[in-house]
């Protein structure tokens, strides 16, 4: 049990001491330091439609391609895949990011939401 407690920490180290963390927190910081303070509550609701919209979008085609991959493999394919635990490695990083994709669709769709209440109050 504690070798799959450390397999499942690595990987989430891997995953988070990234290039794309890295470029994210670029990214945010220099919004952050660059752009207003006040955004008007049209241009955040037409952002986060946009947003909704992708993640509406990749959700399911990740979520088709996670049952593609566990269903179609025959068990030659993973035994080769396996022999290096690529296989397993393979599966972790889709259901990681169909659990990152799925919570970000959730978040977005909440404050999608607030945006509308507090734009019909004003």
């Amino acid at each position: 049990m504690k070798t799959t407690y450390q397999n499942l920490t690595n990987r989430t180290k891997e995953i988070i001491i990234s290039w794309d963390t890295f470029i994210a927190a670029v990214i945010a910081t220099f919004s952050y330091i660059y752009l207003p303070n006040i955004i008007p509550l049209n241009i955040i609701k037409e952002l986060y439609f946009t947003a909704l919209s992708v993640l509406s979008i990749s959700f399911p085609m990740f979520f088709a391609a996670l049952a593609i991959i566990i269903s179609k493999s025959d068990d030659n394919f993973v035994d080769f895949l396996d022999e290096d635990s690529h296989y397993s490695v393979l599966l972790f990083q889709f259901k990681f990011s169909l659990y990152v994709l799925f919570i970000t669709l959730i978040l977005t769709l909440l404050i999608y939401g607030f945006i509308l209440l507090n734009i019909n109050n004003h």
